[in-house]
């Protein structure tokens, strides 16, 4: 079972990386200290860059990222925690929300996307949540390279 996860408010990127690799992440730039410690009690490995939070949580699972570099802090946190990327699993999350996506008729999308992507694309899914609409794209082919290639 993949690991689930909490990033502080200091690191959005990070959680916008692990959620398309399809990690399940907590992230609220609006959430305080003891909300973000509180998360260790649904499972969860806290990341955090901020010193002061390091072991506050007890004995939750708690990673501390030193680098400021979102790439540097993605490869860190892989490797501390043995992520691996999977490509069934990888663009399964919504980079918004962190709910899973699901799939839609092509025929929901029409007049929601671009026409040029409405013809170039037979499959799409959206967030429940939020209504964003995800297609297959060469965008995720160069994010799955750019994740392979730091990590």
């Amino acid at each position: 079972m993949a690991p689930l996860l909490a990033v502080d408010r200091s690191m959005g990127r990070l959680a916008k990386w692990l959620r398309l690799l399809g990690y399940d992440t907590v992230f609220d730039p609006g959430m305080g200290d003891k909300e973000f410690l509180a998360l260790a009690e649904q499972g969860r490995i806290l990341i955090t860059r901020t010193r002061a939070l390091f072991g506050k949580a007890g004995e939750a699972p708690m990673v501390e990222i030193v680098d400021g570099d979102p790439k540097a802090q993605l490869a860190e946190t892989v490797k501390r925690l043995g992520l691996r990327i999977d490509r069934e699993r990888a663009f399964g999350r919504c980079i918004r929300c962190n709910v899973p996506v699901e799939p839609m008729e092509r025929s929901e999308v029409f007049n929601r996307v671009p026409d040029y992507v409405f013809e170039a694309h037979q499959d799409f899914a959206h967030c429940p949540r939020c209504k964003r609409i995800y297609w297959q794209g060469s965008h995720q082919d160069r994010g799955l390279a750019m994740l392979e290639s730091v990590i």
